[in-house]
C-alpha cells in the first residue's frame, strides 16, 4: 500500500484556525454505549516545539516523528526513543519510507531540499534538490528505489534514489501541490490542493483533472492494492475516488472541521481520519460505515499510523494550531481499538 506522506501546512486563512477544546470522548452513534477506544499511552513530545510529521518504518513496529526542530527521532511504541536524525537543517515538513524499511525521506522546511537517511546506519545517504517550492509530501515507489516528492513549485518530481537524481517531472497542476499519494503498482500519482490531478507516471501526462472538494484537498491516501483513492477535504468530507476513471464512488460520513490525515490499517479494510478539530474517525471501508469518531486531542493530529496488528492506532498533535511557531504541547497518543469483527 501507498498513501500519501504526512505533513501539516500552515493555515494562512483565519478562517481555518482550529479551536482547542475539552479533551473529552465522543462516540459515534450506533455503537451501543459501548467504549469502543481507549488510549493506553500517552507521552509528552520530547522535542522543541512539537512535532510535525509521522510515518511508520520496520513493518510498523517502529515509528519515525519529525518535528519542529528539524530532527527525526525513530520511536518505539513502549515510548523510548531509539535514534535522533538531524541533518542541520529547517523544521521538518513531511516524511515517507520504503516499503522495506530501508529509507526515510524528508522534507525540510527552507532550502527546499529532501534527505534521505539509511534507517539502520542513522545516516543521509542522498541530498535531492531542484525544487523551488516548499516540499509538502512525499512517497517512495513499490520498488524502494523511486522516491516522488510534491511542492510549491506545481511540480510533481520522480527521483532515482540510489544515484540521487530527477528522472521525471510531472507538471500541468495549476497551483500548489500539498498533498500527493502512489499507487501500489506504481503507476499512478495523485496529487492535490485547489484541485485533483492524476498522472501516469510513466508517460508523465495527466489522466484526470478535476476540483474534488470546494475549500481544497488536505489528505490524500490509495486504498490498498487498488485504484481507489480516499481525498479529504477542507470542508470535512471524505471522498472515495477511482484513479483509472477519475470518477467518485462515494462519500463517507462528514467530519467536524478540516479533514487533515488519513492512515489504512494493514489489512486495508480500515481507515483512520484526523479534523482540525482533533477529533479522530474510523471507517470501515468494506462495510461501508463509520465506526466510531473521538476526540484524540486538542487539536488536529498531525499524524496517524496503525500498529502492525491493526488493533492499535498511534496519534500525533503539535499542541495548539496549525501555523508557525507552533504550541509546547506536542504529545503523542496510543490508542487500543475494540472494535467489531
Amino acid at each position: 500500500m501507498k498513501s500519501s506522506a504526512i505533513c501539516s501546512r500552515p493555515s494562512t486563512n483565519t478562517s481555518l484556525r482550529f479551536s482547542v477544546a475539552i479533551a473529552t470522548f465522543t462516540f459515534c452513534l450506533g455503537c451501543s454505549g459501548d467504549e469502543l477506544v481507549e488510549p493506553v499511552k500517552r507521552v509528552k513530545f520530547d522535542g522543541k516545539n512539537g512535532p510535525k510529521a509521522l510515518i511508520h518504518i520496520n513493518d510498523r513496529k517502529e515509528l519515525a516523528i519529525g518535528g519542529y526542530d528539524g530532527n527525526i527521532r525513530i520511536w518505539r511504541l513502549d515510548g523510548v526513543t531509539t535514534a535522533v536524525l538531524n541533518a542541520r537543517r529547517g523544521w521538518v515538513d513531511c516524511l515517507t519510507a520504503d516499503p522495506h524499511g530501508k529509507w526515510i525521506a524528508a522534507g525540510y522546511r527552507g532550502d527546499n531540499s529532501i534527505c534521505v537517511w539509511d534507517v539502520q546506519k542513522r545516516e543521509i545517504t542522498a541530498n535531492l534538490t531542484g525544487h523551488q517550492g516548499t516540499v509538502w509530501s512525499l512517497a517512495f515507489c513499490g520498488n524502494a528505489q523511486t522516491l516522488i516528492s510534491a511542492s510549491d513549485d506545481r511540480t510533481v518530481r520522480v527521483w532515482e534514489v540510489s544515484k540521487g537524481t530527477e528522472v521525471k517531472r510531472l507538471t500541468g497542476h495549476k497551483g500548489s501541490i500539498f498533498r500527493l499519494a502512489v499507487s501500489a503498482d506504481g503507476k499512478r500519482v495523485v496529487g492535490g490542493e485547489d484541485e485533483i490531478v492524476i498522472w501516469n507516471v510513466e508517460s508523465g501526462k495527466v489522466m484526470h483533472r478535476f476540483k474534488g472538494h470546494e475549500t481544497g484537498v488536505f489528505a490524500i491516501s490509495f486504498l490498498g492494492n487498488s485504484t481507489l483513492f480516499a481525498t479529504g477535504g477542507g470542508d470535512g468530507l471524505i471522498k472515495i475516488w477511482d484513479a483509472e476513471t477519475g470518477k467518485l464512488q462515494r462519500v463517507l460520513e462528514k467530519h467536524f472541521g478540516i479533514v487533515w490525515q488519513f492512515d489504512v490499517s494493514p489489512d486495508g479494510r480500515l481507515l483512520a481520519s484526523s479534523d482540525e478539530q482533533g477529533i479522530i474517525a474510523i471507517d470501515d471501508l468494506v462495510a461501508k460505515k463509520r465506526l466510531v469518531h473521538f476526540r484524540g486531542h486538542i487539536s488536529a493530529a498531525v499524524g496517524l499510523a496503525f500498529t502492525s496488528d491493526g488493533k492499535k492506532l498511534v496519534t500525533v498533535c503539535h499542541g495548539h494550531e496549525v501555523e508557525e511557531p507552533p504550541g509546547p504541547d506536542g504529545e503523542i497518543k496510543v490508542w487500543k481499538m475494540k472494535l467489531p469483527e
